[in-house]
Protein backbone atom coordinates (compact mmCIF):
# COMPACT_ATOMS: atom_id res chain seq x y z
CA UNK A 1 0.00 0.00 0.00
CA UNK A 2 2.99 2.23 0.78
CA UNK A 3 4.14 1.66 -2.51
CA UNK A 4 1.21 2.39 -4.43
CA UNK A 5 1.57 6.28 -2.11
CA UNK A 6 4.88 6.42 -3.12
CA UNK A 7 4.48 5.59 -6.85
CA UNK A 8 1.03 8.00 -6.96
CA UNK A 9 3.03 10.88 -5.38
CA UNK A 10 6.11 10.52 -7.70
CA UNK A 11 3.27 10.55 -10.43
CA UNK A 12 2.18 13.35 -9.34
CA UNK A 13 5.79 14.88 -8.61
CA UNK A 14 6.68 14.42 -12.73
CA UNK A 15 3.73 15.44 -14.16
CA UNK A 16 3.88 19.19 -11.84
CA UNK A 17 7.05 19.45 -12.78
CA UNK A 18 6.27 18.76 -16.60
CA UNK A 19 3.61 21.03 -16.35
CA UNK A 20 5.78 23.88 -15.21
CA UNK A 21 8.30 22.61 -17.73
CA UNK A 22 5.69 23.38 -20.41
CA UNK A 23 4.26 26.45 -19.27
CA UNK A 24 7.56 28.26 -18.65
CA UNK A 25 9.02 27.45 -21.67
CA UNK A 26 6.16 28.44 -23.46
CA UNK A 27 6.24 31.55 -21.94
CA UNK A 28 9.73 32.44 -22.53
CA UNK A 29 9.77 31.44 -26.31
CA UNK A 30 6.99 34.14 -26.15
CA UNK A 31 8.93 36.71 -24.09
CA UNK A 32 12.17 36.18 -26.45
CA UNK A 33 9.79 36.67 -29.62
CA UNK A 34 7.76 39.93 -28.09
CA UNK A 35 10.69 41.54 -26.90
CA UNK A 36 12.85 41.07 -30.29
CA UNK A 37 9.77 42.51 -32.22
CA UNK A 38 9.73 45.57 -29.55
CA UNK A 39 13.52 45.71 -30.32
CA UNK A 40 13.10 46.08 -34.23
CA UNK A 41 9.49 48.07 -33.69
CA UNK A 42 11.63 50.66 -31.76
CA UNK A 43 14.11 50.85 -34.06
CA UNK A 44 12.17 50.47 -37.91
CA UNK A 45 9.38 53.01 -36.59
CA UNK A 46 11.44 55.99 -34.65
CA UNK A 47 10.24 58.17 -36.91
CA UNK A 48 6.75 58.02 -35.98
CA UNK A 49 5.04 57.54 -39.09
CA UNK A 50 2.81 54.77 -39.37
CA UNK A 51 3.14 52.05 -41.96
CA UNK A 52 0.34 50.97 -43.90
CA UNK A 53 0.12 46.87 -43.48
CA UNK A 54 -3.65 46.59 -44.52
CA UNK A 55 -4.59 49.86 -45.72
CA UNK A 56 -4.86 52.33 -42.87
CA UNK A 57 -7.25 49.31 -41.03
CA UNK A 58 -4.34 47.62 -40.09
CA UNK A 59 -0.88 49.82 -39.31
CA UNK A 60 2.54 49.37 -37.64
CA UNK A 61 3.06 52.23 -35.47
CA UNK A 62 4.69 52.69 -32.09
CA UNK A 63 3.96 54.05 -29.56
CA UNK A 64 4.62 54.04 -25.79
CA UNK A 65 2.16 53.19 -23.44
CA UNK A 66 2.06 54.10 -19.53
CA UNK A 67 -0.88 52.37 -18.57
CA UNK A 68 -3.04 49.22 -19.64
CA UNK A 69 -4.95 48.60 -22.34
CA UNK A 70 -6.36 51.51 -24.06
CA UNK A 71 -4.07 54.02 -21.76
CA UNK A 72 -6.09 53.32 -18.61
CA UNK A 73 -4.15 54.08 -15.69
CA UNK A 74 -1.28 56.40 -17.05
CA UNK A 75 -0.56 57.27 -13.53
CA UNK A 76 -0.36 53.94 -12.08
CA UNK A 77 2.31 51.87 -13.83
CA UNK A 78 4.07 51.22 -10.57
CA UNK A 79 0.98 49.11 -9.67
CA UNK A 80 0.68 47.43 -12.86
CA UNK A 81 4.04 46.11 -12.16
CA UNK A 82 2.96 45.36 -8.94
CA UNK A 83 -0.05 43.28 -10.33
CA UNK A 84 2.59 41.36 -13.48
CA UNK A 85 4.40 40.36 -10.78
CA UNK A 86 1.45 39.06 -8.50
CA UNK A 87 -0.15 37.39 -11.94
CA UNK A 88 2.85 35.65 -12.28
CA UNK A 89 3.45 34.04 -8.97
CA UNK A 90 -0.46 33.17 -9.06
CA UNK A 91 0.04 31.38 -12.60
CA UNK A 92 3.53 29.67 -11.56
CA UNK A 93 1.75 28.17 -8.62
CA UNK A 94 -1.59 26.78 -10.64
CA UNK A 95 0.45 25.63 -13.54
CA UNK A 96 1.47 22.81 -11.76
CA UNK A 97 -1.50 21.53 -11.44
CA UNK A 98 -2.47 21.64 -15.51
CA UNK A 99 -2.58 17.88 -17.10
CA UNK A 100 -3.64 18.87 -20.71
CA UNK A 101 -1.42 20.16 -23.09
CA UNK A 102 -4.03 22.77 -23.90
CA UNK A 103 -4.21 24.36 -20.73
CA UNK A 104 -0.02 24.36 -20.25
CA UNK A 105 0.76 25.71 -23.53
CA UNK A 106 -2.38 28.72 -22.93
CA UNK A 107 -1.23 29.35 -19.37
CA UNK A 108 2.64 29.41 -20.96
CA UNK A 109 1.19 31.96 -23.55
CA UNK A 110 -0.97 34.27 -20.65
CA UNK A 111 2.23 34.04 -18.59
CA UNK A 112 4.41 35.40 -22.03
CA UNK A 113 2.31 38.20 -22.54
CA UNK A 114 2.10 39.52 -18.79
CA UNK A 115 5.93 38.80 -18.64
CA UNK A 116 6.30 40.87 -21.70
CA UNK A 117 4.73 43.31 -20.80
CA UNK A 118 6.56 43.48 -17.49
CA UNK A 119 9.85 43.08 -18.95
CA UNK A 120 9.40 46.76 -20.13
CA UNK A 121 7.62 48.09 -17.11
CA UNK A 122 10.85 46.85 -15.25
CA UNK A 123 13.63 47.90 -17.73
CA UNK A 124 12.31 50.77 -20.22
CA UNK A 125 12.21 54.99 -19.39
CA UNK A 126 11.28 56.21 -17.51
CA UNK A 127 12.63 54.33 -15.22
CA UNK A 128 12.41 50.85 -12.86
CA UNK A 129 9.16 49.46 -12.09
CA UNK A 130 7.22 52.71 -14.24
CA UNK A 131 8.79 52.05 -17.43
CA UNK A 132 6.42 52.45 -20.58
CA UNK A 133 5.11 49.42 -22.52
CA UNK A 134 6.19 49.20 -26.40
CA UNK A 135 3.14 48.84 -29.07
CA UNK A 136 3.79 48.92 -32.60
CA UNK A 137 0.41 47.31 -33.94
CA UNK A 138 -2.50 50.12 -34.54
CA UNK A 139 -6.17 49.02 -35.53
CA UNK A 140 -8.56 51.24 -36.72
CA UNK A 141 -10.78 52.36 -34.12
CA UNK A 142 -9.39 50.10 -31.57
CA UNK A 143 -6.14 49.98 -29.96
CA UNK A 144 -2.32 49.79 -30.56
CA UNK A 145 -0.96 46.64 -28.96
CA UNK A 146 1.87 44.41 -29.05
CA UNK A 147 2.47 40.65 -29.40
CA UNK A 148 2.19 40.44 -25.31
CA UNK A 149 -1.18 42.11 -25.86
CA UNK A 150 -2.08 39.47 -27.95
CA UNK A 151 -1.10 36.60 -26.24
CA UNK A 152 -2.73 37.69 -23.24
CA UNK A 153 -6.24 38.24 -25.38
CA UNK A 154 -5.49 34.87 -27.24
CA UNK A 155 -4.89 33.09 -24.41
CA UNK A 156 -8.04 34.12 -22.28
CA UNK A 157 -10.52 33.56 -24.67
CA UNK A 158 -8.75 30.23 -25.17
CA UNK A 159 -9.06 29.43 -21.24
CA UNK A 160 -12.53 30.33 -21.16
CA UNK A 161 -13.54 27.73 -24.64
CA UNK A 162 -11.58 25.33 -22.61
CA UNK A 163 -13.79 26.13 -18.81
CA UNK A 164 -17.24 25.96 -21.11
CA UNK A 165 -16.14 23.08 -23.35
CA UNK A 166 -13.85 20.98 -20.62
CA UNK A 167 -14.98 22.01 -17.41
CA UNK A 168 -13.63 18.66 -15.36
CA UNK A 169 -10.07 20.02 -15.96
CA UNK A 170 -10.48 23.56 -13.97
CA UNK A 171 -11.81 20.85 -11.69
CA UNK A 172 -8.64 18.91 -11.38
CA UNK A 173 -6.34 21.51 -10.56
CA UNK A 174 -8.47 22.63 -8.00
CA UNK A 175 -8.31 19.32 -6.36
CA UNK A 176 -4.10 18.79 -7.24
CA UNK A 177 -3.66 22.15 -5.43
CA UNK A 178 -5.82 20.83 -2.15
CA UNK A 179 -3.94 17.58 -2.18
CA UNK A 180 -6.58 15.51 -3.67
CA UNK A 181 -5.38 14.53 -7.17
CA UNK A 182 -8.14 13.41 -9.79
CA UNK A 183 -10.34 10.78 -8.80
CA UNK A 184 -8.98 7.22 -8.55
CA UNK A 185 -9.66 5.72 -12.52
CA UNK A 186 -10.61 9.33 -14.05
CA UNK A 187 -9.13 9.93 -17.62
CA UNK A 188 -6.63 12.60 -18.01
CA UNK A 189 -4.55 14.19 -21.07
CA UNK A 190 -0.84 14.08 -20.32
Amino acid sequence: MAESATSHDDERRATARRSLSVVVSTALLCVVVDQAIKGWALTALADGRPVDVLGDLVQLHLVTNAGAAFSMGEGVTWLFTLLGLAITGVVLWAASGLRSREMRLLFGMFLGGVLGNLVDRLVREPGFGRGHVIDWLQVRGFAVMNLADILLTVSVVGLVVVMLLRPREIDEVTHEHEGEGPEEGAPHAQ
